[in-house]
C-alpha cells in the first residue's frame, strides 16, 4: 500500500511538472486565479460539456496546488444512483454503477460499496475511464463557464497531462493488481465563489478522492486544508 501511495504521489508530481502553465506553486498559489477561457461562472451547473461517462482518453492535470495527505483511490466498491450514499452495499465495481446510471460516470465507493455520481452542479465535468476496476480518481478545480464548462484553458492543460500518464499509449499508472495499469479519472469542479465549498465536499466526502489539483485562492486552499485534514487527501 505504501508503494502504491508513493507511485500516486510521484505520478501527480510529474503531472504538475508537465502542466506548469497554470502558474501556481505546490502547497499554495502565490497569485489570484488565472482567467479562464470562455468567461466566468457562478454555479457549477452541468451544461453538458466534454465530460464523459467514463470513456474519454487523453489530457490531464495542471500546475497548481494539492491538498495534503495520500492514498491510492481504488476503482471499485459502492452503490446508489443519485450521488448520495444509501449504505446498502449494493455495488461491487464501478461498472456496476455505470450500468445502472445510463452510462453516466459513477464510482463504487470502497468505504461502503455505494454508487456515487462523479458529477454534480459544483463539479460538472469528468474525464477518463470511470468504469475501469483499477481507476484512480482525483479532483481538480478551474473557473468554469456555465454554458460551456469544458471550454477552459486550465482544463485543457489538465487533460494534456492526464493523457501523458493515462492515455491510450500508456493506459495508466503501473503497479495495478496482476500487473494491470491504473487509469486516471479526473473530476473537475468550479472554483468560483461560494461553489468552492460544495465542490470540495463532493470530492472529499462523496467521491472520496485521494488527491486534488487545487487551483484555488489561498484563502480557499487554507480552509480546505483545515476542513479535510482527516481525509488524508494529497
Amino acid at each position: 500500500m505504501v508503494a502504491k501511495h508513493r507511485t500516486l504521489r510521484a505520478a501527480l508530481c510529474v503531472t504538475v511538472a508537465l502542466s506548469g502553465a497554470a502558474g501556481c506553486l505546490l502547497v499554495t498559489p502565490l497569485d489570484e486565479l488565472p482567467a479562464a477561457a470562455g468567461g466566468a461562472s457562478h454555479s457549477g451547473k452541468s451544461a453538458g460539456g466534454a465530460s464523459t461517462g467514463g470513456t474519454s482518453e487523453g489530457g490531464a492535470t495542471s500546475g497548481s496546488s494539492m491538498l495534503g495527505g495520500a492514498g491510492a483511490g481504488d476503482g471499485g466498491e459502492p452503490m446508489n444512483v443519485a450521488g448520495e450514499s444509501n449504505g446498502s452495499g449494493e455495488c461491487r465495481s464501478n461498472a456496476d454503477c455505470i450500468r445502472q446510471s445510463a452510462d453516466e460516470p459513477y464510482r463504487c465507493r470502497p468505504s461502503d460499496h455505494t454508487c456515487v455520481a462523479l458529477k454534480n452542479e459544483a463539479c460538472p465535468l469528468a474525464y477518463g475511464n470511470a468504469g475501469d476496476p483499477n481507476a484512480i480518481f482525483f479532483g481538480a478545480f478551474a473557473t468554469l463557464n456555465r454554458s460551456m464548462p469544458d471550454d477552459n484553458s486550465i482544463i485543457w492543460a489538465h487533460e494534456l497531462a492526464r493523457g501523458e500518464l493515462s492515455g491510450k499509449n500508456v493506459g495508466g499508472l503501473p503497479d495495478g493488481p496482476n500487473g494491470m495499469t491504473r487509469p486516471l479519472v479526473m473530476i473537475v469542479c468550479d472554483n468560483t465563489g461560494d461553489v468552492v465549498a460544495p465542490g470540495l465536499e463532493h470530492l472529499a466526502r462523496d467521491v472520496q478522492v485521494p488527491a486534488i489539483i487545487a487551483t484555488l485562492k489561498p484563502s480557499d486552499l487554507r480552509e480546505a486544508f483545515a476542513q479535510y485534514r482527516d481525509q488524508n487527501i494529497f
